[in-house]
């Protein structure tokens, strides 16, 4: 009698454990696990560059992996995380020498993101404009072909091509992934 009360609670417990984990936003979205690929990336990218951040590399890279993929819009709060996301933003700048991604993956895995949370255009726009100024991604001309075979991204294709990109930006951009 008492194995099969010990057995019963057990299986709630689980079952209640299964529920969180599916509508946690860590698991929410399938894209959770570009996400948690570029973590790592950033990680190993950080480690072999020597920064201030050695001591903290976990929750730097976390920071700087949300910045990225989140569009500003916080899916998920970590105290931790929390209090990097002004060095991020201060830092974002020098972001584009760690080469933690090729910009064209990069730019494909944001817009499955961007698909699969629905962010508005005008966010994923000004969010992709934002990356573009700082070398992370590719814009205008230069947007990725790769990404026509996304389902339901066109419009923000559309948004990405239709970004404004100067002369010099491009020359910089290309000067910049030269060997990517």
């Amino acid at each position: 009698m008492t194995e099969a009360i010990i057995l019963g609670v057990v299986t709630a417990l689980g079952a209640l454990a299964s529920n969180y984990a599916k509508t946690h936003p860590f698991y929410k979205y399938k894209t959770q696990k570009l996400k948690e690929q570029y973590l790592a990336k950033a990680m190993n990218a950080f480690h072999r560059q020597q920064n201030k951040h050695q001591h903290e590399i976990y929750f730097y890279s976390m920071a700087v992996t949300d910045f990225v993929f989140d569009f500003n819009k916080r899916l998920h709060h970590d105290h931790h995380v929390e209090r990097l996301m002004p060095q991020v933003h201060a830092e974002k700048n020098m972001l584009y020498k760690y080469q933690i991604e090729f910009p064209n993956v990069l730019c494909e895995q944001i817009v499955r993101r961007a698909v699969e949370v629905k962010a508005p255009i005008s966010l994923f726009t000004h969010h992709m404009r934002e990356l573009w100024m700082i070398y992370l991604v590719p814009a205008g001309k230069l947007t990725p072909n790769t990404l026509n075979k996304i389902p339901g991204a066109e419009s923000y294709i559309a948004a990405l091509f239709n970004l404004p990109t100067t002369k010099e930006q491009v020359n910089k951009y290309l000067d910049l992934h030269a060997y990517d």
